[in-house]
Protein backbone atom coordinates (compact mmCIF):
# COMPACT_ATOMS: atom_id res chain seq x y z
CA UNK A 1 0.00 0.00 0.00
CA UNK A 2 1.74 3.39 -1.33
CA UNK A 3 0.68 6.13 2.04
CA UNK A 4 0.31 9.60 0.71
CA UNK A 5 0.78 12.84 2.34
CA UNK A 6 -1.21 15.84 1.02
CA UNK A 7 -0.01 19.60 2.36
CA UNK A 8 -3.87 20.10 3.24
CA UNK A 9 -6.59 18.88 5.85
CA UNK A 10 -8.52 16.18 4.53
CA UNK A 11 -12.01 14.37 5.88
CA UNK A 12 -13.84 11.26 5.27
CA UNK A 13 -15.74 13.11 2.09
CA UNK A 14 -12.62 14.76 0.92
CA UNK A 15 -12.13 14.37 -2.71
CA UNK A 16 -8.63 13.83 -3.28
CA UNK A 17 -8.88 11.48 0.10
CA UNK A 18 -11.99 9.27 -1.35
CA UNK A 19 -10.63 8.92 -4.11
CA UNK A 20 -7.08 7.49 -3.90
CA UNK A 21 -8.73 5.11 -0.85
CA UNK A 22 -10.99 3.70 -3.12
CA UNK A 23 -7.95 2.80 -5.08
CA UNK A 24 -5.82 1.52 -2.30
CA UNK A 25 -4.03 4.18 -1.09
CA UNK A 26 -3.54 5.30 2.41
CA UNK A 27 -3.84 8.92 2.82
CA UNK A 28 -2.36 11.45 5.47
CA UNK A 29 -3.85 15.16 4.89
CA UNK A 30 -2.43 18.06 7.20
CA UNK A 31 -1.54 21.49 6.33
CA UNK A 32 1.69 22.99 7.32
CA UNK A 33 0.29 26.40 7.82
CA UNK A 34 -1.18 28.50 10.53
CA UNK A 35 -3.42 31.01 9.76
CA UNK A 36 -4.67 34.10 11.42
CA UNK A 37 -6.80 36.94 10.54
CA UNK A 38 -5.03 40.11 9.63
CA UNK A 39 -7.86 42.60 10.80
CA UNK A 40 -8.81 45.88 8.03
CA UNK A 41 -11.29 48.74 8.64
CA UNK A 42 -11.83 49.90 5.31
CA UNK A 43 -11.12 49.89 1.51
CA UNK A 44 -11.50 52.57 -1.46
CA UNK A 45 -14.20 52.08 -3.76
CA UNK A 46 -13.63 49.61 -6.71
CA UNK A 47 -15.04 47.87 -9.60
CA UNK A 48 -14.07 44.22 -8.94
CA UNK A 49 -12.43 42.31 -6.04
CA UNK A 50 -10.46 39.44 -6.88
CA UNK A 51 -9.49 36.67 -4.77
CA UNK A 52 -6.56 34.27 -4.63
CA UNK A 53 -7.80 31.54 -2.06
CA UNK A 54 -10.02 30.00 -0.05
CA UNK A 55 -8.86 31.82 3.32
CA UNK A 56 -8.60 35.12 1.45
CA UNK A 57 -12.05 34.62 0.83
CA UNK A 58 -13.09 33.69 3.88
CA UNK A 59 -11.12 36.43 6.16
CA UNK A 60 -12.34 38.93 3.89
CA UNK A 61 -16.24 38.58 3.84
CA UNK A 62 -16.09 36.81 8.09
CA UNK A 63 -14.60 40.74 8.59
CA UNK A 64 -16.84 42.63 6.57
CA UNK A 65 -19.42 45.54 8.53
CA UNK A 66 -21.55 46.42 5.60
CA UNK A 67 -21.34 43.51 2.91
CA UNK A 68 -24.25 45.40 1.41
CA UNK A 69 -21.22 48.28 0.13
CA UNK A 70 -19.47 45.76 -1.84
CA UNK A 71 -19.01 45.90 -5.91
CA UNK A 72 -21.46 43.90 -7.49
CA UNK A 73 -18.19 41.71 -9.28
CA UNK A 74 -15.72 39.40 -7.92
CA UNK A 75 -13.63 36.69 -9.53
CA UNK A 76 -11.54 34.10 -7.79
CA UNK A 77 -8.41 32.45 -9.37
CA UNK A 78 -9.70 28.75 -10.07
CA UNK A 79 -12.50 27.06 -9.19
CA UNK A 80 -12.06 25.59 -5.81
CA UNK A 81 -11.91 29.22 -4.25
CA UNK A 82 -15.33 29.91 -6.77
CA UNK A 83 -17.14 27.28 -5.34
CA UNK A 84 -15.88 27.67 -1.42
CA UNK A 85 -16.95 31.78 -2.55
CA UNK A 86 -20.36 30.39 -3.88
CA UNK A 87 -20.98 27.85 -1.26
CA UNK A 88 -20.63 30.32 1.50
CA UNK A 89 -20.68 34.06 0.74
CA UNK A 90 -21.69 35.71 -3.13
CA UNK A 91 -21.68 34.42 -6.59
CA UNK A 92 -18.77 35.10 -8.57
CA UNK A 93 -18.30 36.80 -11.79
CA UNK A 94 -15.39 35.83 -13.31
CA UNK A 95 -13.46 31.99 -12.50
CA UNK A 96 -9.43 31.41 -13.95
CA UNK A 97 -8.57 28.46 -14.43
CA UNK A 98 -5.72 28.84 -11.86
CA UNK A 99 -2.66 29.26 -13.50
CA UNK A 100 -1.96 33.06 -12.76
CA UNK A 101 -0.45 34.09 -16.63
CA UNK A 102 -3.66 32.60 -18.39
CA UNK A 103 -6.07 33.82 -15.40
CA UNK A 104 -4.52 37.06 -15.52
CA UNK A 105 -5.38 37.29 -19.41
CA UNK A 106 -8.38 36.16 -19.14
CA UNK A 107 -9.66 38.63 -16.40
CA UNK A 108 -8.13 41.48 -17.88
CA UNK A 109 -10.20 41.32 -21.32
CA UNK A 110 -13.20 41.47 -18.66
CA UNK A 111 -11.47 44.30 -15.84
CA UNK A 112 -9.18 46.25 -17.76
CA UNK A 113 -9.01 49.70 -16.90
CA UNK A 114 -10.42 49.33 -13.65
CA UNK A 115 -9.68 49.05 -10.12
CA UNK A 116 -9.33 45.78 -8.34
CA UNK A 117 -8.96 45.00 -5.18
CA UNK A 118 -6.93 42.22 -4.17
CA UNK A 119 -7.38 40.48 -0.70
CA UNK A 120 -4.76 38.18 -0.09
CA UNK A 121 -2.08 36.50 2.48
CA UNK A 122 0.32 39.17 4.13
CA UNK A 123 3.45 36.81 2.43
CA UNK A 124 1.36 36.49 -1.02
CA UNK A 125 3.77 36.68 -4.33
CA UNK A 126 0.44 38.57 -5.79
CA UNK A 127 0.94 36.67 -9.35
CA UNK A 128 -2.08 37.35 -11.23
CA UNK A 129 -1.09 41.36 -10.45
CA UNK A 130 2.53 40.74 -11.88
CA UNK A 131 0.92 39.69 -14.78
CA UNK A 132 -1.97 42.34 -15.27
CA UNK A 133 0.90 44.59 -14.82
CA UNK A 134 -0.76 47.80 -15.68
CA UNK A 135 -3.63 47.17 -17.37
CA UNK A 136 -5.78 47.47 -13.76
CA UNK A 137 -5.59 50.01 -10.91
CA UNK A 138 -4.35 46.83 -8.09
CA UNK A 139 -5.23 47.75 -4.74
CA UNK A 140 -3.92 45.19 -2.03
CA UNK A 141 -5.88 44.16 1.09
CA UNK A 142 -3.99 42.32 3.48
CA UNK A 143 -6.77 40.10 5.62
CA UNK A 144 -4.51 37.57 6.93
CA UNK A 145 -1.14 35.76 8.06
CA UNK A 146 0.13 32.64 7.49
CA UNK A 147 3.22 30.93 9.17
CA UNK A 148 4.78 27.30 9.05
CA UNK A 149 4.25 25.28 11.63
CA UNK A 150 7.02 24.94 14.12
CA UNK A 151 5.87 21.83 16.28
CA UNK A 152 4.48 18.81 13.60
CA UNK A 153 5.73 15.13 13.36
CA UNK A 154 4.97 12.80 9.95
CA UNK A 155 6.00 9.62 9.41
CA UNK A 156 7.73 8.86 5.77
CA UNK A 157 5.63 8.63 2.59
CA UNK A 158 5.98 7.25 -0.86
CA UNK A 159 4.57 10.21 -2.45
CA UNK A 160 4.34 14.01 -1.85
CA UNK A 161 1.34 16.22 -2.89
CA UNK A 162 1.99 19.93 -1.88
CA UNK A 163 -0.63 22.33 -2.69
CA UNK A 164 1.49 25.83 -1.81
CA UNK A 165 5.10 26.96 -1.51
CA UNK A 166 5.52 27.47 2.31
CA UNK A 167 3.62 23.87 3.04
CA UNK A 168 6.57 22.71 1.02
CA UNK A 169 9.33 24.32 2.19
CA UNK A 170 7.77 23.44 5.65
CA UNK A 171 7.71 19.93 5.10
CA UNK A 172 11.35 20.16 4.16
CA UNK A 173 12.75 21.55 7.32
CA UNK A 174 12.25 18.69 9.02
CA UNK A 175 12.27 15.64 6.55
CA UNK A 176 15.04 15.14 4.33
CA UNK A 177 13.57 14.12 0.88
CA UNK A 178 14.42 10.03 -0.43
CA UNK A 179 15.36 9.74 -4.56
CA UNK A 180 12.18 7.04 -4.43
CA UNK A 181 9.96 9.63 -3.23
CA UNK A 182 7.02 11.07 -5.64
CA UNK A 183 6.37 14.43 -5.15
CA UNK A 184 3.45 16.31 -7.14
CA UNK A 185 2.98 20.10 -7.12
CA UNK A 186 -0.59 22.02 -7.68
CA UNK A 187 0.90 24.07 -9.78
CA UNK A 188 3.83 26.27 -11.14
CA UNK A 189 4.84 28.33 -8.17
CA UNK A 190 5.07 25.71 -5.78
CA UNK A 191 6.78 23.15 -8.60
CA UNK A 192 9.52 25.79 -8.46
CA UNK A 193 10.29 26.35 -5.12
CA UNK A 194 10.59 22.57 -4.75
CA UNK A 195 13.53 22.94 -7.72
CA UNK A 196 14.87 25.70 -5.42
CA UNK A 197 14.90 23.11 -2.56
CA UNK A 198 17.08 20.85 -4.98
CA UNK A 199 13.74 18.30 -6.10
CA UNK A 200 14.09 18.43 -9.71
CA UNK A 201 11.66 15.23 -10.88
CA UNK A 202 8.36 17.31 -9.58
CA UNK A 203 5.19 16.62 -11.27
CA UNK A 204 2.65 19.55 -12.05
CA UNK A 205 -1.05 18.73 -11.79
CA UNK A 206 -3.15 19.79 -15.34
CA UNK A 207 -5.15 21.92 -12.83
CA UNK A 208 -5.54 23.09 -9.14
CA UNK A 209 -7.62 20.88 -8.02
CA UNK A 210 -7.58 17.41 -5.80
CA UNK A 211 -8.99 15.30 -8.76
CA UNK A 212 -6.13 16.55 -10.82
CA UNK A 213 -3.89 15.85 -8.24
CA UNK A 214 -5.22 12.18 -7.80
CA UNK A 215 -4.62 12.04 -12.18
CA UNK A 216 -1.06 13.12 -11.60
CA UNK A 217 -0.87 10.47 -8.88
CA UNK A 218 -2.53 7.78 -10.85
CA UNK A 219 -0.03 8.28 -13.58
CA UNK A 220 3.25 7.97 -11.54
CA UNK A 221 4.29 4.17 -12.63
Amino acid sequence: MKKVFISRQQTQASVFRKALTDKGFEVHGESLIEISAAPFSSFPEVDWIFFYSKNGVKHFFEQLENPLSLPPKFATIGPGTADYMEEHFAHPSFVGDGHAENTAKLFLEKAKGGKVLFPRAKTSERSVQKWLGNGVTAIDLVVYENSPKKDFELPDFDCLVFTSPMNATTYFTKKKYRENQQVVAIGNATASTLNDLGIKNVIIADKPTEPSLVAAILKIK
